[in-house]
């Protein structure tokens, strides 16, 4: 992305206050690590919603959306995508 000096698609935001979906410039020493082996995990084919976001896992990748205004991400081995 021009003018960004990290990485994006390692951070995904959705406003909860308008639904925007962005994904900003992340500096390399402020990217995500890997997450903790104990983590809960969000099996294939079931959905979670906390607030106004669900989240559904699927075997193609993960869809979150604001459930009022209808934007959200996907994340996938194939990439982030917003609708």
């Amino acid at each position: 992305m021009e003018g960004c000096e990290g990485t994006t698609g390692y951070v995904v935001r959705v406003q909860a206050a308008d639904g925007k979906v962005s994904l900003p410039c992340v500096a390399a020493q402020d990217q995500p690590q890997p997450a903790p082996e104990n983590l809960d995990r969000l099996a294939y084919g079931e959905s979670i919603t906390r607030g106004q976001f669900t989240c559904t896992s699927e075997k193609t990748g993960m869809q979150c959306k604001d459930d009022e205004s209808g934007r959200g991400f996907t994340v996938a081995k194939a990439g982030v995508g917003t609708f």
